[in-house]
């Protein structure tokens, strides 16, 4: 299983699907579940749902024949999520990418893509929040930056990594 998480507008959503691409290209069976998809309900919850949501619905991933592959964008933004993360998926092991860019371009992104002011305001003090954590809060096994190439080669240097 290869996670990817990171701050918003890291990429982790952009990546896995150019990930995605590279390993159909190639014709190998995988499967993308975008977690943060998983919690998107307003009113805002004072839990997430989104670890409750993955573990319903991972035993149907786990269940199909020769899927070798699944990719994960998610935000991981402290001990308890990847605690959530391994008991929602059990025993499958885990290779997870930390994707990092400057703030300035993670403030950009969230900015230019969010369709209203509330999103934008909400994901910029997510970047300044994510970006101000110690090193004890980032659970990457290596980071990829996103701002320094294009998100093909930076798939590319991602499944490199992890031998897919």
């Amino acid at each position: 299983m290869l996670v990817l998480t990171g701050s918003p507008g890291s990429g982790k959503t952009t990546l896995a699907n150019k990930i995605s691409e590279q390993l159909t290209s190639r014709d190998e069976a995988h499967a993308v579940i975008d977690v943060d998809e998983l919690a998107r309900i307003h009113p805002e919850l004072d839990r997430s749902p989104k670890w409750a949501n993955l573990a319903a619905i991972w035993p149907n991933y786990a269940a199909i024949p020769g899927l070798g592959k699944v990719i994960l964008p998610v935000l991981i933004d402290t001990p308890d999520d990847l605690d959530q993360l391994h008991l929602a998926v059990g025993r499958s092991p885990l290779h997870i990418v930390e994707l990092t860019a400057a703030e300035s371009a993670l403030v950009e992104r969230v900015t230019t893509r969010e369709p209203n002011d509330y999103w934008r305001s909400k994901l910029r003090g997510l970047v300044a929040r994510y970006v101000e954590r110690p090193d004890d809060l980032k659970f990457g096994d290596f980071t990829v930056d996103t701002e320094a190439q294009a998100p093909e080669q930076s798939a590319h240097e991602v499944l490199e990594k992890i031998g897919w």
